[in-house]
C-alpha cells in the first residue's frame, strides 16, 4: 500500500528529510488542517520548501513519492536504488 511505501521511505530517509503523516479526520485539528489545505480525498501529499507549499499530488502515486524523496534526500531510494544521472564532478 501507499502507506507502508511512505512509511519505508520516510524511516530510510529520517536523517535527510523531515515528513509527517497527519490523518485528517481524526478530531478538529487535523479536520481544520484538511480545510486549510483543501483536502478532500486521500491520500494528499504536500511537500514544503521553507515553509511554503512547493508541490502537491493527489492520489497513491508511488513513482511521484519515491522520487520526491530522492530529489530531497540526496538520490538514493528506500528499496536501494541509486538516482538516474546524479551530481556533476568539478575539475
Amino acid at each position: 500500500s501507499i502507506e507502508e511505501y511512505y512509511t519505508e521511505l520516510s524511516t530510510f530517509h529520517q536523517e535527510s528529510v523531515r515528513s509527517a503523516k497527519v490523518v485528517c479526520d481524526k478530531n478538529k485539528q487535523t479536520k481544520k488542517l484538511a480545510a486549510q489545505y483543501s483536502v478532500k480525498r486521500y491520500p494528499v501529499f504536500i511537500v514544503f520548501k521553507d515553509g511554503i507549499v512547493a508541490n502537491r499530488w493527489d492520489g497513491a502515486d508511488k513513482g511521484k513519492l519515491e522520487s520526491t524523496f530522492e530529489r530531497l534526500g540526496g538520490g538514493v531510494s528506500g528499496k536501494g536504488k541509486k538516482k538516474k544521472g546524479g551530481r556533476s564532478k568539478r575539475r
